[in-house]
């Protein structure tokens, strides 16, 4: 397994903090991954970066004495030859990430963990075939943020992750409200994937903050004691 996915792992399990006298708190997860993309990666950038994020994601990969010092798990964005997925793993890569248009050979190093691109207007039926593929997550493409999500971009988010058992990531092109990262991850999203390139490292970090604030998922349903269920049909007592 590969380190983002283990990190995605504790997300997704993800236990309320103990509370009580000799209660042991764990370590504090974010609501969401955050994973900061950026196209050509330098040692001033990536140490900046690394103190706020997840992992990364690079369009190219890094060179020796960088990846050298790099902690964080990083994935690679691209085609990559079948020959080359044996050096990647020597430089620390940790992830793939690509579409599908790659070749199948992608898929065929097992201390790879691979992320497949899917654009958020896919269909239900060509989702269902992909989920036959061996990959770990998919991260939906969705950079035309503007000002706010709206229902009908949220429906299509969770017609993908409804629709699969697999990690989803989300690009944006721009952090989401706080309200909005919560209506996310109810949508089943896992992580976020921000363009470092594009923002300024106070954006980042605000939105690494929000993330950390984000309440545990773990919440029960308030009971409304003004509502009885009757079959399928709510009923307002009398």
């Amino acid at each position: 397994m590969s380190k983002i996915t283990d990190f995605l792992d504790k997300i997704s399990d993800a236990a309320p903090t103990p509370i009580g006298f000799g209660a042991t708190r764990g370590e504090k997860h974010p609501g969401l991954g955050l994973v900061v993309s950026l196209a050509k990666p330098n040692q001033d950038q990536i140490k900046k970066m690394s103190t706020v994020c997840d992992g990364f994601i690079f369009k190219a990969p890094p060179s020796k004495s960088v990846s050298d010092k790099l902690t964080n798990p990083w994935i690679l964005d691209g085609a990559i030859p079948t020959e080359n997925l044996k050096t990647l793993l020597e430089i620390g890569c940790d992830s793939i990430c690509c579409d599908l248009t790659s070749s199948a050979t992608t898929i065929a190093e097992d201390n790879l963990g691979v992320f497949l691109k899917l654009n958020i207007n896919i269909d239900w039926q060509q989702l269902t075939i992909i989920n036959t593929l061996p990959v770990d997550g998919y991260i939906i493409e969705f950079n035309d943020i503007s000002n706010q999500i709206n229902l009908d971009q949220l429906s299509k988010i969770g017609l993908i992750t409804h629709g699969t058992d697999k990690y989803c990531l989300l690009t944006v092109s721009s952090a989401p409200a706080a309200k909005e990262l919560e209506a996310l991850r109810k949508i089943g999203v896992i992580g976020i994937i921000m363009n470092g390139d594009n923002s300024d490292f106070s954006d980042v970090k605000q939105l690494k903050d929000e993330l950390l604030a984000m309440p545990s998922p773990n919440h029960k349903k308030k009971d409304n004691p003004h509502l009885k269920s009757s079959g399928s049909v709510f009923e307002l007592e009398g």
